[in-house]
């Protein structure tokens, strides 16, 4: 395998309505090498899916104008890769989330 063949990153597009901290994780994943796109607001989300291929989500749970699992259904189930990140982590949350599809469940302190 050349480097050319070399599996790439996905993009990852950081769903986060704080903009300090969208900022940090955008610039900590760009520095591993990631392609990142920081968006806001769920619906900005959506928009920007259709734009990018094969994403992986990293995704604030509550955002100002839907919650994660309103994005998600919204999505109507597309298998997404998507990491929920939420301050306020309960197992109940983590589990509801997972069913949906989550690959992993961050809480930020």
């Amino acid at each position: 395998m050349t480097f050319a063949d070399a599996p790439q990153h996905p993009t990852i597009l950081v769903v986060e309505d704080d903009g300090g901290l969208n900022r940090l994780i955008c610039r900590m994943l760009r520095r591993a090498g990631f392609a990142v796109v920081a968006i806001h607001r769920g619906e900005d989300a959506m928009a920007a899916l259709a734009d990018v291929e094969d994403p992986l989500l990293l995704l604030d749970y509550r955002l100002p104008d839907m919650s994660a699992e309103q994005l998600v259904d919204q999505l109507n189930g597309a298998s997404l890769p998507f990491v929920l990140m939420t301050g306020n982590g309960d197992e109940r949350t983590a589990v509801r989330m997972m069913r949906r599809g989550a690959r992993g469940y961050l809480i930020k302190d």
